[in-house]
């Protein structure tokens, strides 16, 4: 967060925070997605960096240019060692289960099919549904 920017208590309020927005592959620029209660929504966020992979994100969040919309597990060890907070966690949207995304139309590579089949085989059947 900004020094001169209070600490958002809506979603609505990252309108006057720097953000960093994901490019998709489609060019499109990822909305950030909320829930409260049965409602989901997207709030449209403006920001100095715009970048297309999880870790430019995180090192533009680390270096404090901007904030980052990103799961909670991805942020927990700099959540305990105080690095980072969590804002707006009352609005997370939550799932359970574990999501993997590849390009289905090319060959899946051994090493990401033996990750698959590993997962399949040791994670809870309750994640893998």
């Amino acid at each position: 967060m900004s020094r001169n920017t209070a600490r958002p208590e809506t979603p609505e309020d990252l309108r006057n925070h720097r953000c960093v927005r994901f490019r998709l592959v489609s060019g499109a620029l990822m909305p950030w997605t909320f829930e409260k209660g049965n409602r989901e929504f997207d709030v449209a966020v403006t920001g100095p960096v715009i970048v297309n992979d999880w870790i430019a994100a995180t090192v533009a969040m680390r270096s404090g240019i901007a904030m980052i919309l990103t799961a909670e597990p991805v942020a927990k060890a700099m959540v305990e060692t105080g690095e980072v907070e969590l804002v707006l966690t009352e609005y997370a949207s939550s799932t359970s289960g574990l999501f993997l995304y590849y390009p289905s139309r090319k060959q899946v590579m051994p090493k990401l099919r033996a990750f698959i089949d590993y997962v399949r085989e040791y994670l809870p059947e309750d994640l893998t549904d």
